[in-house]
């Protein structure tokens, strides 16, 4: 894929199966998508310097103030080294309010650009 278009960045995405990070890194990918079962500090030691996205367990959504204190770990750890995007672990439960949704980016945006400009932690 990287041949046919080199310049598209290419993530790799496979939930359950963050056992592969440390093969994953030869692989000729971008960023490494991580699910809510590894830390982003862990995936980090072991994805070779790849960007990561995740990791939010999207059942979090369904409880504000846990979603919210999570959210703010995850963007804390991703934003400790270069290349991160905050994502959910996978997929979004049909019981989750379109509103908590909109906290949550809300959320992301705002605190992420806190601590990019080296605010508190």
């Amino acid at each position: 894929m990287k041949k046919e278009s080199p310049l598209t960045p290419v993530i790799m995405q496979a939930v359950g199966a963050t056992h592969l990070l440390p093969e994953w890194r030869d692989l000729d990918v971008d960023v490494v998508g991580v699910d809510w079962r590894m830390s982003i500090a862990d995936a980090r030691m072991r994805a070779g310097g790849k960007a990561l996205q995740g990791n939010l367990d999207p059942s979090l959504l369904l409880a504000r103030e846990k979603c919210l204190e999570q959210a703010n770990l995850i963007l804390e750890e991703g934003t400790q080294g270069p290349g991160f995007i905050f994502n959910l672990g996978h997929g979004v439960f049909p019981e989750v309010q379109p509103e908590m949704l909109k906290e949550l980016t809300a959320f992301v945006h705002e605190r992420s650009a806190i601590l990019l400009r080296g605010g508190e932690q």
